[in-house]
């Protein structure tokens, strides 16, 4: 089962239930982008209406060479980063 299977499973879930708490071994300080669906299923909305316009205002996003060969024509954007992380706090 691949991991974003597993997510909307666990997603699917959180949903369902009147309660839940969420916990991970990923060191969410490192990068704000882990935090936001983690936070989204337990408070919609709260840190904006989609993943990217979060990523966009604090995660800092750089264009930045992807594959092997480091092409131009594989350029994505990164959401790596952190910006502003005092609001987050």
């Amino acid at each position: 089962v691949s991991a974003s299977a597993q997510t909307q499973a666990v997603c699917a879930l959180v949903c369902a239930c009147k309660r839940a708490i969420l916990i991970t071994g990923t060191p969410s300080l490192q990068r704000p982008i882990d935090l936001w669906i983690q936070i989204d299923k337990l408070k919609p909305g709260l840190l904006g209406d989609t993943l990217r316009s979060f990523a966009c205002e604090f995660c800092d996003p750089r264009w930045t060479a992807g594959g092997p060969d480091k092409r131009v024509s594989n350029n994505f954007l990164s959401f790596a980063g952190c910006h502003r992380p005092e609001e987050l706090h």
